[in-house]
Parts: structure tokens; C-alpha cells; sequence
């Protein structure tokens, strides 16, 4: 590494310029103690080798973190739901946690009994080992590193030059798994400590941590997976390290252009990152949150090469940590785009139209809706909105679209008889197009909360049954919401999905040119298993095959294999199909 105290001299340049090495050299000044320190920082262009097999590591292991935390969520799942009474499963919850730090205390106290003690090893920058030494980094060697001893012998130090020599001993084992999170990771960062970790006590406790972080970040605590994805990353970074040091040292390289740049240290940075973005695939923020909590930003590129081969390799094996978790709970999360893909062919969205995915027939009400069909729609569906549909005439059928209303609002509504009305109240109103019937003051029909739902479900009940609510109605004009987004028949399935997610819609009225209602889209029809049902049916048109391969998606009896690009949802819907059979 080409260095000098104050200012680099020409011969020092000459020597930079005329090296065979290609690196790429870098100055920066530091401010110590008031005095300025140039400091040359040499990236080698065989850097980025082991930076994309770091890269395709942390893919494949971010994918099968997620892979194996989603298996993890569904036994929990089957295991609450074999429960006889509900209260077992809350005890349980609380329990698992608890039952979850014992083991881990246990096995991270006495793990470190099965490796010995470790004498303190420096490699120096020509490429020797020296025994005995704290560190060779000339800078500021008083500073005592940051190990846990365990039941190692202290031993006494020597100071030579600006070398710390020292008999004393070390568990490498108990240093990863006894300290913080945050001075663990230091440790995996540290510079100039190449011989600091071996190989079997990186791969013990990468094994013990992937497998306890996946079990423990699913239990009913309030924790984030950020520093023990950092940690993870930083173990197998560590390991690709030494192993390059190794290499290098078999080859009996002395030049010190290598030592400046095969630092298991900077491959530990780089491995956090390919690791935490190969489970989340957040590409530019985990960049960035790595740079700031390193501030290592003569490594960016590295960083966000190993980044972007991580998130290439995840994607090809499973949805991101958090979308999957998302479709594991039944959350109707939407792409950004629609994804169909049929016989291995992609096919393009704008072919299709909204009428090929609508759902149809279409649950409507009334402005003014009879209380005794309000309580049996309720009753009798699931649907979260209703679409308001007005007749141009008394005899006509056609359904004009008005606007819409949610279930939520027509609870509140039925719950408050109050605001009830009879036929003979609608007769006697000269004009009710657009206005109530009577003014209702926001007092009578507010709820701090509504009521629980046995009881709101014995309210429907009786309205159902009890005969004089058939006479008895609800105005819905001021409740109605008459600015809902509609669109024709004929509008295009992509700018459909868009429009859906970007403004956050729950529900889309399909209409025709008459403005009559036809259909309506909600969040599921675009699901990537739905829109693939109803694509089916149009691309085969109405043919066996297209009948087939509908009847396969919806009963979700594809192979895992074959569904896992389409949705992880659908694993997770034949798993419960299984658990009620």
C-alpha cells in the first residue's frame, strides 16, 4: 500500500503509477489529534471475483432463510389450529419465546467448550505470519482488541516496537456469540485481523445462527432481522476471505499490493450486505445502510454488485422476506406490475381487458335499501363494498351505477333503528333523487366502536326474521360514496392493475357504455393465481385445455416447484385446505 506521513512524494507516485498490479488507488486525509494523515486505499480489480460468488452465496441463502421461515410460520399454524380452545394457542405464544432463549442461552454458553483456546496471530502486509502479536496496523497498537477469553488464560504482554506480543490466549467461538450484536459485527468488520477467526468457528456458529434467527424472528417477540442478517452475511464474508488469504499465501505471494485489498474484513462487509439483500431485495436501501453505518464508501461498488447478484439469485427461488410473509397471512399483495405466465410464455397485459378478470354477478343496494335485504345481503355475503345501483325508471332492470358503500357503514347504519323509515315516508317525499329523507344528526348515528360481532350478527338475524322490517327502510344517499372510480368494460388490464394499486383501491366497478353496472374488481381477482384462472379460460378459449389448467390453478394442485414463481400464496391455501379436510 503506498503510504507516506505528509504528502506523497514524486517517487512515491512513480511507484503507484508504475505498479503491475491493477488497482485502483485512492487518498484521503484524516484529522487526529489535530495533525493530517494521507492514507493510500488500493481496491484491486480481482476484488469483484469473490464479490460475486459472495453475491450468489448470500441469493441462495437469503432465499432458503425465507423458504425455511415460512415453514417454520405454517407448523406453527397447524399446530394452533389442532388446538381445542383458543386460549391454548395465546398460552403458546407467549411460551415459544421463552422456550426459544433457553436453548439459544444454552447452546451459545456452552458451544464454545468444544474449541480450544486460540493464540493471538498477525499476518503481517509481506505476507508472513507472526505469532503472538494483537495486531499490525502501526496505528494506535495500545488499543487491546475486543475478545471474549472464556475460560482461555489471560497471559502476560510484551511490547516490541510498535508491536504488541503477548502468551495470552482466546475463544474464537465465544467472542462471535458472547458479545452484543453491534461489537460482533465489529469484530467480523475489523481490518488487518486476518487470522483472528478459523474456518471451524465460522462455520459452527454460521449453522447455529441461521437456524436460530429464522426460528426466533417468527415467534410473537417484537424483533427486526437487520443486525443478525448483517451478522450471518458477515460470517460466510469472513470465510470467502481467509479462503482467498489462503490462496494467496499458497502461492507465496509477498507483495504487499495483495495484502492491501484481501482484508476478510472488507469481504465481511460485503458478504452483510449480499446477505440482507438477498432476504429483503431491497437493492439502493440496503447500499445505502450499509455505507452509513460503515461510512466505507471506497467499497460502494463491491457493495452494490453483491446487492444486485444476491436479489438476481433470490428472486429466481422466492418472493422477498416480506412479501412472502405478506401472502403467508393471506394479505392480497399486488406486484408492481401484472405477471402472467402461461405454458412458459409471458404473456402482455394490455391484450386483456377488464371484463376478462371482473367478477360477476355483482351484489348491489339501493339508496333507499328495504333494512330486511340489507341485513340478508349481509348475512349472506362476505363482501367488504357494494356497489350502489339506481334505475332510470320503476320497470327498468338495468343497474345504473350511483356510487358505493362499505359493509363497515352499513353495520353502523343497521345497528341504529332510529334512523329507520317506512314506505309511507318515501311515498309522501315529492323529490328523494340525491336527498335523505330526513335529517340525521352525527351523534345519532356515531359509535365509539362497534359492536362485537355476535351481537351485530343477532341484530341482522332479527331483522331477517321479525316480518315488519320488510316495510321499514334506510336512506343511504348521504352515505354513499359518489365519487368511486369506474371504468368500461373494454379498459385494459394493465392500466387497470395500475390504476388499482397505485391509487389503493379495495374495489373497481366495471361498467358498459350505458354506465350499468357489470362487474367489479377487487384485490384478489388481481392476485397472480386469479388473474391466471381467468386468463386461462380466455387464452384457451373455453377449450378442454383452458378448462384444465383453470381447474389445476384453482384448486392449487400444481407442484410447489412449478408455483413457486407464480405466488407463494398458493402452497399456503393447500396447506389450509389440508388442515380443514
Amino acid at each position: 500500500m503506498c503510504r507516506a506521513p505528509q504528502q506523497i512524494s514524486e517517487k512515491v507516485r512513480q511507484k503507484c503509477k508504475n505498479s503491475r498490479q491493477l488497482t485502483l488507488s485512492r487518498i484521503f486525509k484524516q484529522k487526529i489529534q489535530g495533525r493530517k494523515i494521507a492514507t493510500g486505499i488500493n481496491i484491486n480489480l480481482l476484488l469483484f471475483i469473490p464479490t460475486i460468488i459472495i453475491g450468489i452465496i448470500g441469493g441462495i441463502l437469503g432465499a432458503f432463510f425465507t423458504f425455511f421461515k415460512l415453514k417454520m410460520a405454517r407448523m406453527r399454524k397447524r399446530i394452533f389450529f389442532k388446538l381445542p380452545k383458543p386460549i391454548m394457542a395465546k398460552i403458546i405464544h407467549c411460551i415459544e419465546p421463552i422456550i426459544c432463549m433457553v436453548i439459544i442461552s444454552t447452546v451459545y454458553m456452552y458451544v464454545p467448550d468444544s474449541f480450544g483456546c486460540t493464540h493471538f496471530t498477525c499476518l503481517t502486509k509481506d505476507g508472513n505470519t507472526t505469532y503472538g502479536c494483537y495486531n499490525d496496523t502501526r496505528a494506535d497498537p495500545e488499543a487491546e482488541p475486543n475478545v471474549i477469553r472464556y475460560k482461555c488464560n489471560k497471559g502476560s504482554m510484551n511490547k516490541i516496537g510498535t508491536i504488541w506480543y503477548t502468551n495470552g490466549t482466546y475463544n474464537e467461538v465465544a467472542t462471535l456469540l458472547h458479545l452484543a450484536g453491534e461489537d460482533a459485527v465489529k469484530n467480523l468488520f475489523s481490518r488487518n485481523t486476518h487470522l483472528n477467526f478459523g474456518f471451524a468457528s465460522l462455520t459452527c456458529v454460521l449453522f447455529l445462527h441461521f437456524f436460530f434467527v429464522s426460528w426466533a424472528s417468527g415467534t410473537a417477540v417484537a424483533c427486526g432481522i437487520l443486525v443478525p442478517a448483517v451478522f450471518i452475511g458477515g460470517l460466510y464474508g469472513r470465510l470467502v476471505g481467509i479462503t482467498l488469504v489462503n490462496i494467496l499465501k499458497s502461492f507465496g505471494s509477498k507483495d504487499p499490493h495483495y495484502w492491501n485489498w484481501t482484508d476478510p474484513g472488507v469481504f465481511a462487509l460485503i458478504g452483510a450486505a449480499s446477505f440482507f439483500g438477498g432476504v429483503t431485495r431491497l437493492t439502493m436501501a440496503v447500499t445505502i445502510i450499509m455505507i452509513e453505518i460503515t461510512n466505507d464508501v471506497q467499497f460502494i461498488i463491491p457493495i452494490m454488485l453483491s446487492i444486485l447478484i444476491a436479489k438476481w439469485i433470490g428472486d429466481y427461488f422466492t418472493h422477498p422476506i416480506y412479501h412472502a410473509t405478506l401472502e403467508l397471512k393471506c394479505i392480497p399483495f399486488l406486484r408492481a406490475e401484472p405477471h402472467l405466465v402461461i405454458a412458459s410464455k409471458r404473456l402482455n397485459a394490455e391484450l386483456y381487458t377488464a371484463l376478462d378478470v371482473m367478477a360477476s354477478p355483482v351484489v348491489t343496494v339501493y339508496p333507499k335499501q328495504s333494512v330486511y335485504k340489507a341485513a340478508k345481503i349481509l348475512l349472506n355475503t362476505t363482501h367488504s363494498g357494494f356497489p350502489v345501483a339506481k334505475k332510470k325508471t320503476m320497470l327498468s332492470k338495468s343497474k345504473h351505477f350511483y356510487g358505493l358503500i362499505t359493509r363497515t357503514e352499513l353495520y353502523v347504519l343497521l345497528m341504529k333503528e332510529e334512523v329507520f323509515f317506512t314506505k309511507e315516508d318515501i311515498d309522501n317525499e315529492s323529490e328523494t333523487e340525491g336527498k335523505s329523507l330526513k335529517h340525521v344528526t352525527y351523534n345519532e348515528i356515531s359509535n365509539e366502536k362497534l359492536c362485537k360481532a355476535f351481537e351485530v350478527e343477532r341484530r341482522l338475524q332479527k331483522y331477517v326474521d321479525d316480518p315488519k322490517y320488510k316495510d321499514l327502510y334506510i336512506d343511504l344517499y348521504p352515505f354513499i360514496n359518489d365519487s368511486a372510480i369506474s371504468i368500461p368494460t373494454k379498459f385494459s388490464l394493465y392500466r387497470a392493475f395500475l390504476i388499482f394499486r397505485t391509487m389503493g383501491l379495495r374495489h373497481l366497478v366495471v361498467v358498459d357504455e350505458f354506465n350499468c353496472i357489470r362487474g367489479i374488481i377487487t384485490r384478489k381477482d388481481l392476485m397472480d393465481f386469479k388473474l391466471l384462472e381467468s386468463i386461462s379460460k380466455v387464452v384457451f378459449n373455453g377449450k378442454k385445455e383452458g378448462k384444465v389448467l383453470a381447474k389445476r390453478i384453482s384448486d392449487d394442485s400444481w407442484d410447489i416447484n412449478a408455483m413457486w414463481d407464480t405466488s407463494i400464496l398458493d402452497s399456503e391455501i393447500a396447506d389450509m385446505n389440508d388442515i380443514v379436510a
